[in-house]
C-alpha cells in the first residue's frame, strides 16, 4: 500500500463510496451530507455523516440502532449524535468484547495501526451494497420513497474552534442558547452548536476550585467562575453574554497562581472560551 494513501487517509467515506447506504437512509429522512467537523476518536473510524437540527430528524433515524447488530461478522456498526449531525461508523468487530450480543460501544481505535485503518476502511466500502440492503430489508423499506438526497457534502468546518481528543470529567457543548439546546436528541439552537472533545478532568475541576480559594480575597472576587461548580450528576451553562467575563476572570486567576497544575486547568478554561466566544457562543457541561 502507498505510503502516500497511508498518511494521508481519512475515516470519512465519500458520497460515491456510500452512496446506496445514503439511499436507504433517505427512505428514513432528508440526508444532507456534511463533512468539516472533528468527531474525535470516531472521526478516523469509517463513516458517514448528515445534518440533523431537530429532535424529530434526529427521530427519524432511531430505527437504525435496533437492526444494526450483527450487519456484518468482522465491522460493528453504530449510530452517533455530534451537534449538528448525525453519524453512522464502522469499527472492526471485538471478539473479546464483554458487553452483550447487540450492544455496540465505540472504542478508541488508536490502538490499531494507520494502515490498519485504511485496510478496514477499504474492507468496509465493500460491505456497504450488502449493509444497504439488509438495512432496507430489516426496516422493510423496500417500497417507502426517498424524502431527500442532497449529493454534495456541507463544510461544517469552524475555523478558531480550538478541539481535540482529551479526557473530561463532563462532556463539553458550544451552543448559541445553551439553556434550550439538547445535546443528545439533535435540537440544535444554530448552525454553529458544536461538541468540544476535550475539557476539564476531575483533578483539574479540584485545582480549580483550590486556585479559587488560596488567591487573595478567595472566591468573592469573582462573578463566574465561582458557579462553574463541576458536581457529578448536574449541568453547568455559561451564557454567551458571560463567555468575556469568564474569560477575564480566568486570565486574571491565572496571574495569581504558581502551581503548574492549576495553570493548566486554568489554560484548559481559557481555550473553551476562545472557542465560544469567537462565534458568540455559550457552553454548556453536562454532567452525567
Amino acid at each position: 500500500m502507498p505510503e502516500d494513501v497511508v498518511d494521508q487517509y481519512s475515516g470519512e467515506l465519500t458520497i460515491e463510496e456510500s452512496l446506496p447506504l445514503l439511499s436507504v437512509l433517505s427512505k428514513l429522512g432528508p440526508i444532507k451530507p456534511a463533512t468539516g467537523l472533528f468527531l474525535g476518536q470516531i472521526g478516523i473510524l469509517p463513516h458517514i455523516c448528515w445534518v440533523v437540527t431537530t429532535f424529530d430528524e434526529c427521530n427519524a433515524f432511531n430505527p437504525l440502532s435496533s437492526i444494526l447488530w450483527g450487519l456484518s461478522d468482522k465491522a460493528e456498526w453504530f449510530v452517533s449524535v455530534d451537534p449538528p449531525c448525525m453519524c453512522l461508523s464502522a469499527q472492526p468487530r471485538d471478539s473479546n468484547s464483554r458487553f452483550p450480543p447487540g450492544m455496540v460501544v465505540p472504542r478508541d481505535p488508536s490502538s490499531l495501526a494507520r494502515k490498519e485503518l485504511v485496510e478496514f476502511h477499504d474492507f468496509v466500502i465493500t460491505l456497504i451494497p450488502s449493509v444497504s440492503a439488509l438495512i432496507e430489508r430489516r426496516l422493510s423499506l423496500s417500497k417507502r420513497p426517498s424524502l431527500g438526497l442532497e449529493m454534495s457534502k456541507q463544510d461544517l468546518a469552524l475555523p478558531g474552534i480550538e478541539d481535540h481528543n482529551g479526557p473530561s470529567c463532563k462532556n463539553v457543548f458550544l451552543a448559541a442558547d445553551p439553556q434550550r439546546f439538547q445535546p443528545y436528541t439533535g435540537d440544535i439552537t444554530s448552525m454553529y452548536d458544536r461538541q468540544l472533545h476535550y475539557g476539564l478532568t476531575d483533578e483539574d475541576a479540584l485545582k480549580l476550585g483550590l486556585a479559587l480559594l488560596v488567591t487573595e480575597n478567595g472566591p468573592s472576587q469573582y462573578t463566574s467562575l465561582p458557579k462553574l461548580r463541576f458536581e457529578p450528576y448536574e449541568d453547568d451553562v455559561v451564557l454567551p453574554n458571560e463567555i468575556p467575563v469568564l474569560k477575564a476572570e480566568c486570565d486574571h486567576l491565572k496571574t495569581r497562581v504558581s502551581d503548574p497544575e492549576m495553570v493548566v486547568a486554568l489554560d484548559k478554561l481559557l481555550s473553551i472560551t476562545r472557542s465560544a466566544e469567537r462565534y458568540n457562543l455559550g457552553i454548556l457541561f453536562v454532567g452525567d
